[in-house]
């Protein structure tokens, strides 16, 4: 990996954590427990988690763009073992949807548009 690739894993990591940690206070302060529901929706507990993806979403970007500017990544930077791991993640991603899609399908009230997103997202990831 080239020195200008790291400030997206460095700015992906750090997002991560951001998001993480205003997710579990989302979920652990802003809910009631015995309904479910989001007591603090239109304070920061609730529009906090999105804006922080947001943020993560743009300065992803801005560092991909940057790095592109530095010269493109070779294609022998891929190698069996990275193809591998993205492989991992797709083929559990792509089941993980495929299994939301039949478990749509047996719901109370079934959405064909969501399981029909879920097979084709799904067999596509797969």
């Amino acid at each position: 990996m080239k020195k200008n690739c790291f400030a997206a894993v460095w700015t992906g990591a750090a997002a991560l954590l951001v998001c993480l940690a205003l997710r579990v206070y989302q979920i652990v302060g802003c809910t009631d427990m015995t309904s479910g529901f989001l007591y603090h929706d239109s304070g920061f507990g609730g529009w906090g988690y999105y804006l922080a993806l947001a943020l993560a979403a743009v300065a992803l970007a801005v560092c991909g763009f940057t790095a592109e500017k530095h010269g493109q990544p070779e294609s022998r930077d891929i190698v069996d073992a990275r193809a591998a791991v993205l492989g991992f993640g797709l083929l559990l991603t792509g089941i993980c949807a495929l299994y939301d899609g039949i478990t749509e399908l047996s719901a109370f009230t079934p959405s064909k548009i969501v399981a029909g997103v879920g097979f084709v997202f799904g067999a596509a990831m797969t």
